[in-house]
């Protein structure tokens, strides 16, 4: 169901500066506003009531362009994987919180990792 009402969203795109928004519309009946999401598969998403023209859409869009954007660029921070090398000293976040990370050589057929003093121990087979 969610497939099919997706499939046959609407298209358009504004100028904000010298970027250009483009975003789809999903239409609903039941909709008494129009509202702006930024969807992580579908982009910036505008939900808006049946009689709303795409004219009037633009408009909106680009009112809220600033806020667009920023979302848009905080979204792809977010889902930017960040680069690791796995050696003692870098941070790694678990349940909240940040543990430094301590690599040391075990014993053989051996890999234990364990958080003991604010330190997250990785004990590797040598």
């Amino acid at each position: 169901m969610m497939l099919a009402a997706l499939s046959s969203l609407e298209h358009s795109e504004v100028a904000f500066g010298r970027t250009r928004i483009a975003y789809q519309v999903r239409r609903s009946q039941r909709r008494g506003t129009v509202s702006i999401a930024i969807d992580p598969e579908h982009g910036v998403l505008v939900t808006a009531p049946l009689p709303t023209t795409l004219l009037r859409l633009d408009g909106i869009v680009r009112q809220k362009g600033v806020w667009i954007l920023r979302n848009l660029r905080d979204r792809a921070a977010l889902t930017t994987p960040s680069f690791r090398e796995f050696v003692s000293g870098e941070t790694f976040h678990y349940l909240g919180r940040g543990y430094r990370l301590k690599v040391a050589n075990g014993g053989e057929d051996t890999t234990e990792v364990a958080l003991k003093g604010g330190l997250l121990n990785v004990s590797l087979e040598s």
